[in-house]
């Protein structure tokens, strides 16, 4: 195929401008995130531990308050007008995360390991729009599936207070690989369909235990060394931060941290079936059965919907 040197020209100069620009709705979506590191020094503030009663968890969390799988959250009621989180060593250096109060459109940011992030303050936009109502709402999710952030302690205002608030009464858990975990979209998990799925239901607590490339059957993936037959009952994914911290020994997940499941997706089979993986139809059948057993054995009441571009093939 023969291009002349102009268009050349032309076609680098759009490869280089797409690949740096994105675009939402026509229009050029900023990622220049403010920066949100403080000195948490210079401020009177009224601290939490991680661990405090008021701080609700939202996904795979582990005993250190490390962050797992595709949006993990964390979600408080708080007085006041300030809302500021430290972060610890085991935080992945530059991960996005987005943070609302009170429902709000998503903000973000990009967070620096061992640091404190002043994420609310009286300059908030829409800060005040619930008052008198109190509490305000925070949550956060981490939007990157490989990297994750480590919660040391939360901060508001002097004299101000976090508060615990309910947690919603519907429950769904997405078990899944690329495509629920948001590889390659924009925000990635917060544009997974996973995410959409499950915060377009409203008031819905939800979980998404999904890494790209992983197999339901438990062999090594794309570079996953498991499947999720073992590794949906550990805490954290397959990723290279779970090999840094556990090495092959990763802990199991305390079902008992959050309330049954109403609705389980399981959206797997894409990596199965890549002939690259070489799993044989007998072995992606099976792995399909005792992952559904194992999640009825958690779960005994859960609705499993399963949702594969290629099924698992009858046994003969």
């Amino acid at each position: 195929m023969w291009i002349s040197k102009s268009w050349a020209v032309s076609l680098c100069c759009l490869s280089s401008f797409v690949s740096a620009t994105i675009l939402q709705n026509g229009q050029v979506r900023v990622t220049d995130y403010p920066n949100t590191v403080t000195e948490a020094s210079s401020h009177n503030w009224r601290t939490y531990p991680a661990n405090a009663a008021e701080l609700s968890y939202k996904g795979r969390w582990d005993d250190d308050h490390i962050s797992w799988w595709s949006v993990p959250g964390l979600k408080f009621g708080f007085t006041g007008k300030e809302v500021a989180i430290t972060f610890g060593p085991h935080t992945s250096n530059g991960v996005l995360v987005a943070y609302r109060i009170n429902g709000e459109d998503w903000q973000f940011s990009n967070i620096t390991t061992n640091a404190t992030h002043l994420l609310i303050s009286p300059s908030t936009e829409g800060v005040d729009l619930t008052s008198p109502i109190s509490p305000s709402t925070f949550e956060l999710r981490v939007t990157n599936w490989a990297y994750g952030v480590q919660v040391k302690s939360v901060h508001v205002a002097a004299g101000a207070s976090l508060i615990k608030l309910k947690d919603y009464n519907r429950r769904i858990e997405v078990i899944g690989d690329s495509l629920s975990s948001g590889m390659y979209g924009t925000y990635e998990g917060l544009s997974s369909y996973a995410y959409g799925l499950a915060a377009g239901l409203g008031d819905t607590e939800y979980s998404v235990t999904a890494y790209p490339g992983i197999c339901v059957t438990d062999q090594e993936c794309w570079g996953n060394p498991r499947g999720q037959t073992y590794q949906w009952y550990r805490t954290s994914d397959t990723g290279g931060r779970a090999t840094n911290i556990y090495g092959t020994n990763p802990p199991l997940w305390d079902f008992s941290k959050h309330p049954a499941a109403d609705i389980v997706v399981i959206n797997l089979g894409t990596n199965d079936n890549n002939t690259a993986n070489n799993v044989t139809n007998e072995d992606y059948y099976n792995s399909y059965i005792e992952l559904v057993e194992g999640v009825h054995n958690v779960w005994p009441k859960a609705q499993i919907i399963i949702s594969v571009t290629q099924p698992p093939p009858l046994p003969p």
